[in-house]
């Protein structure tokens, strides 16, 4: 019986880990980006999101620290390769969008980045 248990355990587990990973990944920045109200420097993030949708919270975090939450459209999308988009404004650059491999996040340009 308990091995019963540990092994009903162990796959709970493991599919809440596949389930979790579904809505989150790693994406490289090569260079520092806006987004949103918040900038993001160069450096290597973790993306996740609650939902697809028009309306979801994207949050960059690096380690246990959460960088920026932003508002974006996520639509659930396979995609072959992890692609960064941004746009020049000003002196900086705007991050766009993100394609993932499961995933496409497009960030929405706030008030500052349509004028």
């Amino acid at each position: 019986m308990k091995k019963v248990a540990l092994s009903l355990a162990a796959l709970l587990i493991f599919q809440v880990a596949v389930f979790a990973s579904e809505k989150s990944a790693t994406v490289k920045l090569d260079q520092s980006v806006t987004v949103g109200s918040s900038t993001i420097k160069a450096g290597e993030y973790n993306v996740t999101w609650t939902e697809p949708g028009p309306d979801t919270k994207v949050i960059f975090t690096q380690g246990k620290k959460e960088i920026a939450v932003v508002p974006a459209t996520v639509q659930s999308k396979t995609n072959s390769d992890v692609r960064v988009f941004t746009a020049t404004a000003g002196a900086g650059k705007v991050l766009q969008g993100v394609e993932l491999k499961n995933a496409t996040l497009t960030f929405s340009p706030t008030a500052a980045d349509a004028k």
